[in-house]
């Protein structure tokens, strides 16, 4: 709608003349015309007046829908931080919906019945007529076509998000770092749309040393693998390594992840030492929400997710594994009273099994979980929010061929009673516990222990 008055003369007094003034119904403007017909600059102009953001959005979905629904749109996605929305955005008891219009009437303003909250970033209207004008709150809490209209809206946004990660990945990487703890946050409850939502998280990927989504990561498992034909032919041949074994262990056949809060320390984390080795790319997850995905997810596309750090972790091919297995058979048969000596020493109640491995390559030992048994980072978190967990016994490994564990199996040996193998079993233990990024109890009896050893 166009608004006129009179024109005045030099002296103010009104003539017969007509003059325009701007236009002051833009948001209608814009809705209710053909995106063709709206322009980059006006999409932005109009973001940053109602946003008060000074970035460009992301993407605006600006869509009219005449099929099962109708309803037109003009949502707008941001990329960058607005600090006067942030502010608000992480309080859970504020309103940030969109507005809600019926034939061209403003009925609710912060309509929560048309997003969920996750995509609470999202902003600004939406308008259908396939309501009534005189519907209430009670009604649209209640009404099937509101909930078919979120579930249309949902797709629509997801599918924008996926469309940027694709198109423009800068773009996307910086909205992800602003908003993808949002997203992430609902995996864990959104049932209907969490694999939707899980293919446009992204998380930090130690082979390509850059965030990358999980899709990129199952497209990094795959590899081409040579064949022998029944007719001597070889052929080149794409496959998938989840299909190089029928067993449900083969390594491609799980997503690896390891959490904690900082890239750099895990990547000289010793649990994925044996993963560098055989070139197997680990997920490095160091935003404490990460964990909740993963527990809400479980599985993604058919592979598992499995953490780094647990006990049953064997990389290589088949010939490799029997051959380890083998080695490491005879060397805890051989050693089973050290093993055993450890186990009682650092106390049953906090130690499932003392173990020699050979998937280690300079760490002298780890402690290692069962499936599904909370990291130490989740741990903190819990603690930190006065919500201790249960203490779950670990599995200590030892590293079958680091010199110093050699050493210690000799000393051993060699007297089984004195208070030095007593400190070097402690040792073991202690100094594993704090690879993985957990207090010991007393840090000057260890260090004691560590002078004393020295000597």
């Amino acid at each position: 709608m166009m608004m006129e008055d009179a024109k005045t003369d030099k002296d103010g007094k009104p003539t017969d003349e007509k003059r325009e003034l701007e236009q002051v119904n833009a948001m209608q403007s814009l809705r209710t015309k053909h995106k063709k017909d709206v322009t980059a600059e006006d999409y932005k102009d109009f973001y940053q007046s109602l946003t008060f953001d000074n970035n460009d959005p992301l993407d605006v979905l600006h869509v009219h829908t005449e099929w099962v629904l109708s309803y037109k749109t003009l949502l707008f996605v941001p990329q960058k931080q607005n600090p006067f929305a942030m502010m608000q955005w992480w309080d859970n008891q504020q309103e940030y919906w969109p507005d809600l219009y019926v034939q061209n009437v403003l009925i609710l303003e912060k309509c929560k019945e048309l997003l969920p909250i996750w995509l609470r970033f999202v902003k600004w209207v939406v308008e259908t007529n396939d309501l009534s004008l005189n519907v209430s709150r009670e009604i649209l809490q209640n009404s099937a076509l509101m909930t078919k209209l979120q579930a249309s809206l949902v797709k629509e946004v997801l599918k924008s998000l996926a469309r940027k990660k694709k198109k423009e990945p800068e773009a996307f990487l910086e909205f992800h770092q602003n908003y993808g703890r949002i997203l992430k946050e609902w995996i864990h409850y959104d049932f209907a749309n969490k694999e939707k939502i899980a293919e446009t998280v992204l998380f930090y990927s130690m082979n390509q040393k850059k965030y990358i989504s999980l899709d990129d990561y199952i497209a990094a498992n795959t590899d081409t693998k040579v064949e022998d034909k029944k007719d001597d032919k070889k052929d080149d041949k794409k496959i998938d390594k989840k299909d190089w074994s029928d067993s449900e262990d083969t390594p491609a056949n799980f997503l690896y992840y390891l959490p904690w809060t900082s890239i750099q320390e895990l990547e000289n984390s010793p649990y994925i030492e044996q993963f560098k080795k055989y070139g197997t790319d680990v997920l490095l997850m160091i935003d404490p929400i990460d964990e909740y995905v993963v527990s809400g997810l479980q599985e993604y596309k058919g592979r598992k997710f499995k953490a780094a750090s647990e006990q049953d972790v064997q990389l290589g091919d088949k010939e490799e594994q029997a051959k380890a297995d083998k080695e490491i058979k005879k060397q805890t048969n051989e050693h089973k009273d050290f093993l055993a000596f450890v186990k009682k020493t650092v106390w049953e109640d906090v130690l499932e099994d003392v173990t020699l491995t050979t998937t280690l390559q300079d760490a002298l030992a780890v402690v290692v979980t069962k499936e599904w048994q909370p990291s130490a980072q989740m741990q903190k978190i819990m603690k930190s929010m006065w919500q201790a967990m249960p203490a779950a016994k670990k599995t200590l490994q030892i590293n079958a061929s680091h010199p110093l564990a050699i050493k210690m199996m000799d000393t051993y040996k060699q007297d089984t009673s004195s208070d030095s193998v007593k400190d070097m079993a402690m040792y073991l233990y202690e100094q594993a516990v704090m690879l993985e990024w957990w207090e010991i109890k007393d840090l000057t009896l260890f260090i004691k222990r560590v002078n004393q050893l020295l000597k």
